[in-house]
Order: structure tokens, then C-alpha cells, then sequence
């Protein structure tokens, strides 16, 4: 979030949208551990897909459906403490 700028309140349209587009990417750049999955139980191909599916939609739900809220409820106090104190060691070195 402290990289791309993402404010922890999620309170604007393009912090929100950040958000639900790192939640996508993040478990199908991830997901690269189903296929060692799919190589030791020699799964076919369909089967390891629909394992692969289910990887990503359950990943992006719990973090959209889940994960968002939270950010949204409870991250003010703590999540603004933890990026301003980055943003401030960043800006030093």
C-alpha cells in the first residue's frame, strides 16, 4: 500500500480500485505454487485448473470480502501510524 500510494482509510475511488486490482494480481503471480501441486499429484490438466481457480477466486474473495472491510473499519488509527512512519524512513535514506 506504501508503494503504490494506496491510502489505508480506502476511502477514495482510486485507492479502491488499487486495492481490488492488486487483490487479482496477487494470488494468479502467487499461484505458481499449484502448478508444483499439479507435478506431484500428476494431475491432468482440467483438475489443475480447476484447482488453479479455485486458488484465485477463493484468494480474491477472502481479500475483497474480507480483507477490505477490515482495512476500511479498523486500519485508520494503525495503518496511517505504520505508512506515515515508512513514508518518513523512506524519505531519510
Amino acid at each position: 500500500m506504501l508503494v503504490l500510494e494506496i491510502d489505508p482509510d480506502l476511502r477514495r475511488r482510486r485507492d479502491v480500485t488499487t486495492f481490488l486490482a492488486v487483490a487479482l494480481m496477487a494470488p494468479v503471480i502467487s499461484s505458481l505454487g499449484i502448478l508444483i501441486w499439479n507435478a506431484t499429484l500428476n494431475l491432468d490438466l482440467v483438475d489443475g485448473q480447476r484447482a488453479w481457480r479455485g486458488w484465485v477466486i477463493g484468494d480474491f474473495l477472502q481479500l475483497s470480502l474480507i480483507g477490505m472491510p477490515l482495512l476500511r473499519c479498523a486500519g485508520r488509527p494503525r495503518g496511517r501510524g505504520w505508512t506515515d512512519a515508512s513514508s518518513r524512513r523512506r524519505a531519510r535514506t
